[in-house]
């Protein structure tokens, strides 16, 4: 949510913001280490 709030910060001031997939892999990124993150702390 943070990342998106900078983009539509910066396409405020002429800066080109994210489209559709650029959020998409922005999602998908933030799931994957989620994920990853919550399987490390519980095989512990």
């Amino acid at each position: 949510m943070f990342i998106l709030i900078v983009f539509s910060c910066l396409s405020s001031r002429g800066i080109l913001g994210p489209n559709a997939s650029d959020m998409l892999v922005v999602f998908a990124l933030c799931y994957v280490v989620g994920q990853l993150s919550r399987t490390l702390s519980y095989s512990r």
